[in-house]
Order: C-alpha cells, then sequence, then structure tokens
C-alpha cells in the first residue's frame, strides 16, 4: 500500500513537472510552423486579390504541407476549389473548413447530382444548401433543384406541398406553371393552368400546354371559349386547326350553317367560306345562295360579288352579267386598285383596264401592267413598239421575260435607230439568253457593225448548233470586216464544205483567197462555181489571176476564150488583159489596137499609163511621150507619171527634159531613189558636181539605209574623180634571177619591180574613157630599165571591170624599148557580204606589141577569206595559181609558166567619210609560188608586195 501511494505521487509529482515543458514545446512548435506559413498564406491572400489563382493555389498547399491544421489556409484553398469549381479539391477540404459559407459547396453539389439523375442525393444536399445563408437567386436555384427533382420523379404531391399550392395565388400559380413548362414539365405545368380563371391570357396559356402535350381534343375546348371572349382571325386559324385535327369539322359547320338558313351572319359566312376555301363547289354554292350578302360591310360584299361574277361568266355568263351590272355603282367603293381592276378584267371592259396599266407604268416600271398591254397590242405593231421602246430597260421583270422582250427591241432597233440598238446589246449578258437566240443577235450585232459581238454569239450557237451553217458564215464575214481575213478564210471554206451549193460563198472564197495571195485555192473555188454556173465576170477575174499573179499565159488566154464566149459586152479590163496578152507575142498592133478599145470603153489614167509603156516599147517613143505628157499634166500631184516620163526622156538620150523632170520629182519627194536618178541623170552629161550633190543627198534623206547601197553611192562619189594614182612595189626575197628574155610584163612575175601611174578623165572624152601615163621598172638597174609610157583607156561595159587601152611605150634606157601595145583585161570578184566571208578575183590580161608583132597573156586565180581586225584593218590569207604566156623576144621563143600558191594580204584604209568611201588604200602582200608547169627556169618564187591606189 505504502508502494502504490509513493509509485502514485511520483507519477503525480512527474505531471506536475512534465506539463509546463510539453506546453512550451508545442508553442514553440506552432510559432514555427505559424513563422513559416503567415508569408505564404499573407502572399497566397495577395494573389487571389490579383486573380492570380493558380499562383495561389501553390503557395496555400505549401503551407497546409506545413501545417495541415492551418485554418486560414484551409477556408482559402475551400473558396479557390468553389470558385473553379473542382469537387475533388472541394471534398478534401470541407470537412475541416470553418469559415466558408458551405451552402454554396452543397449548391454545387445538388446541381451536380440532378445532371446525373440522382434526384433523392438532389434534394437532401440541396435542403442542406438552404440551411446556410444564400443569396436570393441562389436560394430561388437551390428550390428549383428541390421541386425540378420532385418533378422528374413525378411525386407531383410532394411538389405541391414544396410550393405550397394551397396557399398560392392567382399569379403565383401561373409563375409555378411557367416554371414547370420551363422545366419540360408541361403536363404539371397544364395541372397547375387548369386551377387559372377563364381569362383570355389564362386560356390562350392552357391552349399553349395543351398543344405541346398534344391534348388537341382538350385544346379545342379551350380554344372554343378563347374564341368566344377574343374573335380574331388568327383565333378562328387556330380553332379551324384543331377541328381539323379532331375531326370536328363537321360540328362547326353545321351551327354556321344553321345560323346562315336563320339569315345573313357575317361570321358564319366568312367562317363557311375559309372552311370550304378547298372545296371549290361548295364554296361557289355558298356564294350563290348567300348573293348578296347583305350582311357584309360594303367593299366585302363587292368583293365576294366579284368572285361569285368570275366562278359564273362561263358557266352562267347571263347572271353574272346581272350582277356586275348591280354592283358596278359601288366599285369605286373598293379601295384596292386590284380588285378594281379585277371587276373591269371579269366584267370584259378592257378599256378602263388599258387605262389604269397605262397609269401604273407612267409611274414606273410595272410587270403586270407591261406585260398585259404588249398582250393586248399584240395585233397593234406600232403600240406595241411603242411600249417596248418606253419601258426599256423592264427593270420590274424577271430576268429572262427582261432578256426576251430586250431581244425584240433590239430586232426593231437594229435599222430604225442603230445607236440605241448598240446600248441594248452591250447591256446583254449571253448567260441569260437562250441559245437559240444567240443566232439573231449575231446577225443583229454584224448589221450594226459590232462584228466581234457577231463573232462571240456565232461561237456560243456554234456549242449548241455545231455544224449551222448560217453562223459559221456570220463568223467568216466578220471576221473580213475586222481585217483578219486568214480567219475569214477559214470560216466560210469550212461553211462551204457544209454547203457546197452555196454558189455566191464559193464565189465570194474566191476573191478573198485571191486577195490573200493563195491563189491555187481561188481558182479551186472559181472553178466550183463555174461548174454550176456560167459567169463571164468570173472567167474574166480567172484569166487576170493566171496573167497577173501566176504568170500562166497559157491559161489566162484560155480563161479570156471562155470569157469571149460568154458575153459579147467586152470591159475594159478584157481589152487590157488582151492587149498584155498580144504584147507577149510581140503583136504591138493587136496590143495598140485592144488598149484603144479598153480607152473608148472608160478613160483611165491606169489604161493610159499602161498604153504609154506599151507604146515605148513598140518603139514608138514619140506616142508614149506625148500620152506620158498628157497623164502628168492631168495630175500634177502624181509623181509616178514624171518619174516615168523624165525615164523616157532619158532612154531617148534627151537629158535636159529628163533633168527637169528629175528635178521636179526630187523637190516634191526628196526620196533616196529620186535623188539618185537625178544624180545619175546629171552624171550621164557631166555635170558632176550636181550629180555628187544628188547622190549626198540621197545620203541625207534615209538614216538607215542598207549598208551595200551607201557604199555604192559612196563609191559613186568617189569614182567621179577625174584624177587617180596607182602605186606598186615588188620585192622578190629570194632574190632577183634574171629569167629569160621576156617582156617588162612578164618580167614582173618573177622579178621585182616598180610602177606608178597617173591617170586622168577629161571632159571632152566619153565617160569612162581615161588617159594615163606610166612609169615601170625593175630592181636590178632601175635606170636602165625604167620604161615610161603613155596612153588611153576605154571601160566599154558599165560597172564592169573590163578594160581596153592603147599605149605608146617610150625608149629611155638601154633595157627599154618603143613600140605601141595594144592590151585588154578582165576582173571578175566576188567578194562576201559579211566581214568574214569567202572572196574570190579573177585577173586575165593579153597585150600585142604591134611593132615587135609579139603576145603575152596573164591570168591569175585568187580565193581567201577576209579577217577585219578593225574597220581600218583587214588581214586575208589566199590561195592562187596562174599562168603566163610569152613570145615577146628576140628568138620569138614560147616561154610559159603554171604555178601554184599561197600568201596573206594586209589591207590598210583610212576612216570613210559620211559621203565617200576611203580615198587610197594600201595593200601590202606576202606570197610564195611554185612551178608545176612551163619551161621558165624558175621553181619557186617568194615576194613581197607593196600596193597603193587612189
Amino acid at each position: 500500500m505504502r508502494n502504490i501511494f509513493i509509485l502514485f505521487l511520483f507519477l503525480h509529482t512527474l505531471l506536475i513537472a512534465s506539463t509546463p515543458i510539453d506546453g512550451v514545446l508545442n508553442w514553440a512548435e506552432q510559432g514555427y510552423k505559424n513563422f513559416r506559413t503567415y508569408p505564404r498564406v499573407n502572399r497566397a491572400y495577395k494573389l487571389i486579390e490579383a486573380n492570380k489563382t493558380k499562383e495561389a493555389k501553390v503557395l496555400l498547399q505549401k503551407a497546409l504541407e506545413i501545417d495541415s491544421h492551418n485554418q486560414k489556409a484551409i477556408d482559402m484553398m475551400l473558396n479557390l476549389c468553389l470558385k473553379e469549381q473542382d469537387n475533388s479539391c472541394i471534398d478534401r477540404y470541407i470537412s475541416r473548413a470553418k469559415n466558408v459559407n458551405l451552402g454554396y459547396i452543397y449548391k454545387q453539389k445538388a446541381k451536380q447530382a440532378k445532371e446525373n439523375h440522382e434526384y433523392n442525393k438532389a434534394i437532401e444536399l440541396a435542403k442542406k444548401a438552404l440551411r446556410y445563408r444564400l443569396k436570393n437567386s441562389d436560394r430561388y436555384f437551390v428550390k428549383l433543384i428541390i421541386f425540378d427533382s420532385y418533378l422528374k420523379q413525378q411525386e407531383y404531391q410532394k411538389a405541391d406541398d414544396f410550393i405550397q399550392k394551397d396557399k398560392l395565388i392567382t399569379y403565383q400559380i401561373l409563375k409555378w406553371s411557367k416554371v414547370s413548362d420551363n422545366l419540360g414539365e408541361s403536363d404539371y405545368a397544364y395541372k397547375l393552368a387548369s386551377e387559372l380563371p377563364n381569362k383570355i391570357e389564362y386560356l390562350k396559356w392552357q391552349v399553349e400546354l395543351l398543344l405541346k402535350s398534344k391534348r388537341y381534343k382538350e385544346a379545342s375546348h379551350k380554344m372554343e371559349l378563347l374564341y368566344k371572349r377574343e374573335p380574331t382571325a388568327d383565333n378562328k386559324k387556330q380553332l379551324l386547326y384543331l377541328y381539323s385535327l379532331t375531326n370536328q369539322g363537321d360540328n362547326i359547320v353545321k351551327i354556321y350553317k344553321d345560323k346562315l338558313a336563320k339569315g345573313c351572319d357575317e361570321y358564319a359566312l366568312n367562317f363557311l367560306l375559309d372552311y370550304y376555301k378547298d372545296n371549290r363547289e361548295k364554296q361557289s354554292e355558298i356564294l350563290q345562295k348567300e348573293y348578296p350578302y347583305s350582311c357584309l360591310p360594303r367593299e366585302k360584299r363587292v368583293e365576294l360579288s366579284l368572285e361569285l361574277i368570275n366562278r359564273l361568266k362561263k358557266s352562267h355568263p347571263k347572271k353574272a352579267k346581272q350582277i356586275s351590272k348591280e354592283i358596278s355603282k359601288d366599285i369605286g367603293m373598293l379601295s384596292s386598285e386590284k380588285k378594281r381592276l379585277a371587276f373591269y378584267q371579269i366584267s370584259g371592259q378592257k378599256d378602263k383596264l388599258v387605262k389604269i396599266y397605262k397609269n401604273r407604268l407612267a409611274r414606273g416600271c410595272n410587270e403586270y401592267a407591261l406585260l398585259y398591254l404588249l398582250d393586248y397590242y399584240k395585233n397593234s405593231a406600232i403600240q406595241r413598239n411603242k411600249l417596248l421602246e418606253n419601258n426599256y430597260p423592264y427593270s420590274c421583270l424577271s430576268k429572262d421575260k427582261r432578256t426576251v422582250l430586250s431581244l425584240e427591241l433590239l430586232n426593231l432597233l437594229s435599222n430604225k435607230n442603230p445607236s440605241k440598238a448598240k446600248e441594248i446589246l452591250d447591256r446583254l449578258n449571253s448567260k441569260d439568253i437562250e441559245p437559240s437566240s444567240y443566232i439573231n443577235i449575231s446577225n443583229i450585232s454584224a448589221k450594226l457593225g459590232e462584228y466581234q459581238k457577231s463573232i462571240d454569239y456565232a461561237l456560243l450557237y456554234l456549242k449548241h448548233y455545231p455544224d449551222n451553217v448560217l453562223a459559221i458564215k456570220n463568223i467568216g464575214f466578220s471576221y473580213f470586216k475586222l481585217g483578219q481575213k486568214e480567219l475569214s478564210a477559214h470560216y466560210l471554206i469550212r461553211a462551204s464544205k457544209l454547203n457546197p451549193s452555196d454558189i455566191d460563198l464559193l464565189k465570194n472564197i474566191g476573191y478573198l483567197c485571191a486577195e490573200l495571195k493563195e491563189y491555187n485555192t481561188a481558182i479551186y473555188y472559181w472553178k466550183l462555181y463555174l461548174k454550176k454556173k456560167n459567169d463571164a465576170t468570173i472567167q474574166l477575174e480567172l484569166a487576170s489571176l493566171y496573167y497577173y499573179q501566176l504568170k500562166d499565159y497559157q491559161k489566162a488566154q484560155e480563161a479570156l476564150n471562155r470569157y469571149e464566149k460568154l458575153t459579147k459586152i467586152y470591159t475594159a479590163q478584157y481589152y487590157t488583159l488582151k492587149a498584155k496578152l498580144a504584147y507577149l507575142k510581140r503583136d504591138c498592133k493587136v496590143a495598140l489596137n485592144n488598149y484603144n478599145s479598153a480607152l473608148e470603153i472608160k478613160e483611165n489614167d491606169n489604161i493610159d499609163y499602161e498604153y504609154a509603156h506599151l507604146l515605148a516599147q513598140c518603139k514608138e517613143e514619140d506616142k508614149a511621150i506625148d500620152l506620158m505628157q498628157k497623164l502628168s499634166s492631168k495630175n500634177p500631184d502624181n509623181l509616178q507619171y514624171k518619174k516615168e516620163l523624165a525615164y523616157m526622156y532619158e532612154k531617148k538620150r534627151d537629158y535636159s527634159k529628163a533633168i527637169k523632170s528629175f528635178e521636179d520629182v526630187a523637190k516634191s519627194e526628196p526620196k533616196v531613189t529620186n535623188h539618185l536618178s537625178l544624180a545619175y541623170a546629171y552624171k550621164k552629161v557631166g555635170k558632176d558636181k550636181e550629180a555628187i550633190k544628188e547622190f549626198k543627198k540621197a545620203i541625207d534623206s534615209s538614216s538607215n539605209m542598207d549598208k551595200k547601197k551607201l557604199r555604192i553611192i559612196k563609191n559613186e562619189i568617189k569614182n567621179m574623180r577625174r584624177f587617180s594614182v596607182y602605186m606598186a612595189q615588188t620585192a622578190r626575197l629570194d632574190g632577183d634571177k634574171k629569167g629569160q628574155s621576156l617582156s617588162n610584163i612578164n618580167n614582173s612575175t618573177y622579178n621585182g619591180f616598180g610602177s606608178i601611174e597617173f591617170a586622168y578623165r577629161p571632159k571632152f572624152l566619153p565617160n569612162r574613157t581615161r588617159l594615163f601615163a606610166n612609169i615601170l621598172h625593175d630592181h636590178i638597174d632601175i635606170k636602165e630599165s625604167a620604161q615610161p609610157s603613155v596612153g588611153v583607156r576605154y571601160q566599154p561595159i558599165k560597172d564592169k571591170q573590163f578594160f581596153i587601152s592603147a599605149r605608146k611605150l617610150i625608149k629611155a634606157g638601154v633595157n627599154t624599148r618603143d613600140d605601141t601595145l595594144l592590151q585588154a583585161s578582165l576582173g571578175i570578184s566576188s567578194n562576201g557580204s559579211n566581214s568574214s566571208d569567202i572572196y574570190q578575183n579573177l585577173y586575165l590580161d593579153s597585150g600585142y606589141f604591134t611593132k615587135a608583132d609579139s603576145t603575152i597573156v596573164y591570168g591569175n586565180y585568187e580565193i581567201g577569206k577576209k579577217y577585219n581586225i578593225d574597220k581600218n584593218l583587214k588581214i586575208s590569207p589566199y590561195l592562187t595559181t596562174g599562168g603566163t604566156f610569152s613570145n615577146d623576144n628576140s628568138k620569138k621563143r614560147e616561154v610559159t609558166n603554171m604555178d601554184i600558191g599561197v600568201g596573206v594580204a594586209v589591207d590598210i584604209l583610212p576612216d570613210e567619210t559620211k559621203y565617200e568611201a576611203p580615198a587610197y588604200r594600201n595593200r601590202l602582200k606576202l606570197e610564195a609560188r611554185g612551178k608545176y608547169a612551163g619551161n621558165t627556169k624558175d621553181k619557186n618564187t617568194l615576194h613581197l608586195q607593196w600596193e597603193f591606189f587612189y
């Protein structure tokens, strides 16, 4: 016992001693937790205020990890969970929350339970929510959860008890009825609504609910009550609808018929007419039986009378006419113009209809008025056309009708008013037009000169009617008008293949192809045409084509013969062609007679012009000049006549008159050709200064003259110099070798030599004649070998490098002679037109010494290629071959040599001026030659030659 007491005392003492220490430790531990959690909770609070809930939630979770019993953190976390509607979060903290309104939590859970169809759970949770303080709107929402859950479980008594139905007043019943309907519980809604009094508003609500529940028969009863209190058209329509749904129509019809049997009743009559609106026979029976509808307002009475007239006008025309007379005095009472129109239509008063419709159109486009009047005037073209013009563009009509009338107006105006027609054409849209109308629009477009539109519409028509000949011809003729003649020919030929019997088309294709210079095609189609029809005109066209274009004179004569068989009335064209064919046979007499015949039929300057040419060709120059003078005088502005006259004077060598005519032409028409003609005329009479002046004008008058032509003119100016110089020095690089006793010309082939020649073209000698002086020497003994000579050289053929000359050799040194040399030379050159082309030169020379009675002959051929280093320097490598013959030696021995060689030439030219070719030319040649035949001693030679031309 003593031990137990001691133990108790010890434990008591220990307990007393240990309690303050534990309290201090707990206090310290909690303080440390508060020290760690406070900043986080405080920071989370500020983040929530800044609407940064995500960051706040992280801080609160950290605080609760430190102190899971921190009430402030728990409450703040739960509020965040409520805000985010995070149910798992709410469940985690709801049991520990103290300062949070749990009503909203239960509200949220009740809402979720109801959505999951857990209605009892929803009711339980909602009731818990109502124990807390909620906003009025939230409290109402919670009550709706409870109310809706009872209804969904069809626990209507509990629902009645919940809303305390027995204590509800009328407007509250209506309110809960509408709430029930909004919740999709129309049956319960009607259960509540059925307790409402029979007022219009409540009856409408009851009918609406019954219709939703498809309780149509009950709805019809309520509708009858409503219609009695509010007899509107809509209510009547609704009631009739319900009767039809519930097969109650016969009952109401019987009632209304009974009413009408007692006398006119407005409502009954209107109802029955409406009821039988789909039964024309019944409706007509009522209209006839109840006429004249005395119980109806006056305007309504007239309307029904009009309807009755309309129904009787075929079956009982007399009765219809009688009623028309009876109500005619009341027509003015109709407020609707449409109804008055109906009366006039029914009663056949077309004059009044026309007047009204015209008034309507005067105010603006009216579809019915326009169409009625167009139909009314269908047999009066003037009135109908006037309507079409005055009411364009028919904006009140549908697109299709508008297009049809626009096309009709387009046809009308294409001749009468083309500018207006073009305006209509531009406004048409091909997509709105029937394809069958495209060809008509194509025709009209062509008539109006709108050829591209004609083509476009014809092509559209061909998409639907691919082989329509008229459309294809339209395209062909329109392309011709647009100047696209190749396309025109393509389409016209295509049309002809589809319709080969169209002879006019064959003829026109012939003309078109002739114009396109497709002469064989033209002949082909003209021949097809002539197989179907004998036509003298086309035979003459064929003859002309054969003659002028194909130069087939035999066929031209054959066609002309066929022409002569087809007609005896000949044209000027015929006589002109016959004259030309006669001249081909050099029958000037027949040719000139036919020209005279052509001029007798038709005075024509062109025929006169050809006639003058024929006279000149037939050696009747004087008559030709007289006729050309008359033409020129008659047509002073026609420079061609003046030119031809000048050429005729020139041919006759009447240069003064030729120059005068050329001067007039060049003055009036300063062209290159005219200046050149005048320049050459001056040149022929020796007027070099004037000629040079005209050559320069020719150059000035063209900025892009052909280079070859320009070079010729510049050479003409250069060649008109009367003085020229030629110098040459040739050195034999392999050493001078004295050959056999040869003439000085032959020696130059073998040994080195030098030459200088001065030439002059005096005015007193014939043109292309020059006097010259020459000195020729070798390089062995210049003093003793210098051979002077003088002579005359003539160029028989203009522009050909063929010369004949006679020179007197004068004895001067030991190795010179006194003799006369007759010489002929020919040079032929073929120079490429490009800067690096192959060129060929052939030079032939022969001479006869009259005193020595000896002959020398020399020939050389050279072929090479030019390379332009620059404009003043050319290098030409070449191959050459040549030969000599001479018996000009003391023994009259014949010496011959045939050799071949290679060489290179360098041409150095000065700059050419604007008007002249380079005045001089330096040429340096290095040439090696080797003998392959002949009896000369030299086998090989190597020459270096310098030439100077001025």
